[in-house]
């Protein structure tokens, strides 16, 4: 095993998707060449529809060899735009409509069961999701090597091309020792409870590149046992 680091870059390409309008709940559907395939769409306990698509990193080779990965940093490309055509039609006196996206990057597999874990936001209808790491998830920040949150709105001036109108990072994950880092990319394509797509509406999310640069470095045994023991302990207290 070596003394000194090693550097690696993992790359993986995740395609995009599109939805379409219908009338009745969850109110969208997977269309085009990748439905039901890739993606898939899930309705939390709070009746929020999500889209969501999951992969990973295999790391087996690097765990077999005892080595740890440190994770240098998460790059997320794109090289089109989201769209929505005929966007959701919102109730009178709601605010809307609105996109939003999450990418995750992480230790542990990120299962639909976390998206229920939203609250209400301003009272207005709007749920706020506690992502992984958040105080409200059962995921520790450390769990999560590096997430990103975008929303979006329709833009007046460029037709039915959405207009991003924030992003904001999180994460505090340095290292693993497991055998995956796990990919998760989430889409709420409406987040209000009073609206509603119409059944000719339709959206369409990018193809994303993930670019991971990692650092492989052994360990001393008591340093590498207690990173495993702490990936044990995290992923059994969420089954409490």
């Amino acid at each position: 095993m070596p003394v000194t680091p090693d550097t690696r870059l993992l790359r993986k390409i995740l395609p995009g998707t599109m939805w379409g309008g219908t009338l009745e709940t969850p109110y969208i559907q997977l269309v085009g060449p990748q439905s039901g395939r890739t993606w898939e769409i899930y309705v939390n306990d709070n009746a929020i529809t999500y889209l969501v698509y999951r992969t990973y990193y295999d790391i087996t080779g690097w765990s077999k060899e005892q080595l740890s990965a440190f994770v240098a940093g998460v790059g997320w490309q794109e090289t089109d735009r989201w769209t929505v055509n005929e966007a959701a039609t919102v109730t009178p006196g709601a605010f809307g409509p609105e996109l939003q996206s999450w990418d995750i990057v992480s230790k542990s597999e990120i299962p639909n069961t976390a998206l229920d874990s939203d609250a209400w936001g301003d009272g207005n209808g709007y749920f706020c999701w506690n992502a992984p790491g958040m105080p409200l998830s059962n995921f520790n920040l450390e769990e999560v090597f590096a997430g990103r949150a975008r929303q979006w709105v329709p833009d007046s001036n460029m037709n039915n091309i959405m207009h991003q109108t924030m992003e904001t990072l999180w994460g505090a994950g340095d290292a693993t020792a497991g055998d995956r880092i796990y990919i998760t990319r989430i889409v709420a394509p409406f987040l209000i409870t009073s609206a509603e797509p119409g059944s000719e509406s339709t959206g369409f999310v990018p193809s994303q590149a993930v670019i991971v640069p990692a650092v492989l470095q052994e360990e001393p045994d008591l340093q590498y046992i207690e990173r495993l023991r702490r990936s044990y302990v995290d992923a059994g207290s969420r089954t409490l």
